[in-house]
């Protein structure tokens, strides 16, 4: 997670990263905060109870993005129960290098990625990577 901050520092304020709720309540309410990079175990936890309901109240029907990163199972929880419950203006993106399909790699009452997050936007597949360079192919010797 170290690694990600580094990475968007030029674009938000992550001098203080959102690893604590005091910090990441303080962020969400900010008129001047515009990009957040928190964990959903963070979020949740800010979310949850009434430790920080009153401050949060004001922000529940703001308009807010979600891209959530390793959506294949980091989305699949009670926490994101919470989340979805508590934001009713959102819109959500997830990004999964792994998919989880219907007949294909999950269970009949498991959901898969696309009944969480809808039909898909955009495919980058292992031959484009391949392409693009970002991965080498497979040699089979």
């Amino acid at each position: 997670m170290r690694q990600e901050y580094r990475k968007l520092d030029p674009f938000c304020d992550v001098g203080e990263k959102k690893t604590n709720t005091r910090n990441l309540v303080k962020a969400l309410t900010s008129p001047y905060q515009r990009l957040i990079v928190v964990t959903v175990q963070t979020l949740t936890q800010a979310l949850k109870g009434e430790k920080f309901a009153e401050e949060l109240k004001k922000i529940k029907d703001k308009r807010v993005v979600f891209i959530v990163d390793e959506a294949h199972r980091s989305w699949y929880s009670i926490q994101k129960n919470i989340i979805k419950n508590f934001f009713t203006n959102a819109n959500y993106y997830g990004f999964t290098g792994t998919p989880l399909m219907r007949g294909k790699n999950i269970s009949n009452d498991e959901p898969s990625t696309e009944e969480v997050f809808g039909k898909c936007v955009h495919f980058y597949t292992l031959q484009d990577a391949i392409r693009d360079v970002n991965v080498l192919s497979l040699i089979h010797i």
